[in-house]
């Protein structure tokens, strides 16, 4: 197995301790806890799906209500990375307009070749939402946020974008090497940057209970074999689904089923890479596979 501490520094955030308004954004952590973590699925039926096309609803703070919306959404990428990390990277939280949350669950595991965890979805109240939105806004520093914040001391470590679009705020954040250098510049806004990472990286303990996000499209990649992958390689698993089916230009992608992927990886999965697939001709190919979100399937359904 192949560690992911060879490759690049593990992404630790600071501790919020070295911060003066540290203490007053813990509090205000604690208070979105309390609210957010009070029957956040009360509304939905145990055989309901969590994913709904139905539009939001509203509280107090204006935010758009169509199901593909991103109303608050993080993300952190970025960096000197195999292609298929790259490619791995998604979303680590989004909170869509129709008050659906999907985040994907912390791991401990720092193998570049481990299956991530499959993404959770939780439906919010209008007034979690708004508990939610004003930390974001307020507490996490998003309402009066520059769109960049640079560390030009540090090199080959992820950026950290923050997208919001609600109570008449629209736009992204990217914090380049949030949690990596105790010297960088800004630090009152990076503290109250970390915070907000802090709370959407590890989401569950906010709500009172989730489901997995029923993945309805996968993304696959068709890549040269990395050559630090240990993995012995696998027969082409599909009938119905040529290498020819995957294109681009020097990598290879197509959309794959949930009864594809599972021919593959378990699913629903949080995405893996490094898988070696031996093709009909002999050749070998690494595959890596990826969740798209409701956002991106609706890109994909959409014309070109």
């Amino acid at each position: 197995m192949v560690s992911m501490n060879s490759h690049r520094t593990p992404r630790q955030p600071l501790p919020l301790d070295r911060f003066e308004s540290a203490f007053a954004l813990a509090g205000a952590a604690l208070l979105l806890t309390a609210s957010v973590a009070t029957a956040a699925t009360d509304s939905e039926p145990a055989d309901e799906a969590c994913w709904t096309t139905e539009p939001g609803v509203i509280g107090s703070i204006d935010h758009p209500t169509e199901p593909e919306a991103i109303v608050l959404r993080m993300f952190t990428g970025g960096g000197f990375v195999p292609l298929e990390i790259a490619f791995l990277e998604s979303p680590v939280f989004t909170l869509f307009g129709n008050n659906v949350a999907i985040f994907r669950p912390s791991s401990e595991s720092s193998d570049i070749t481990d299956v991530l965890p499959p993404y959770q979805c939780s439906r919010l109240s209008p007034e979690q939402v708004d508990e939610l939105l004003t930390f974001a806004l307020d507490d996490g520093g998003l309402r009066d946020a520059a769109d960049l914040y640079a560390d030009p001391f540090i090199a080959d470590t992820p950026n950290t974008v923050f997208t919001i679009d609600a109570e008449d705020v629209a736009k992204d954040v990217v914090v380049q090497a949030l949690g990596f250098n105790p010297d960088a510049p800004d630090q009152d806004a990076r503290a109250q940057f970390q915070a907000l990472a802090d709370l959407l990286t590890d989401f569950a303990p906010e709500v009172t209970s989730s489901t997995a996000y029923e993945v309805p499209v996968y993304e696959g990649l068709l890549t040269d074999i990395w050559t630090g992958s240990p993995a012995p390689a696998i027969a082409w698993p599909w009938a119905d689904l040529a290498p020819e089916d995957f294109t681009g230009d020097g990598f290879a992608v197509a959309t794959l089923t949930p009864a594809q992927v599972e021919q593959v990886v378990p699913v629903p999965s949080g995405g893996q890479g490094f898988i070696v697939l031996e093709l009909p001709d002999g050749s070998q190919r690494s595959f890596a596979v990826k969740p798209l979100l409701p956002d991106a399937v609706a890109g994909e359904a959409s014309p070109a």
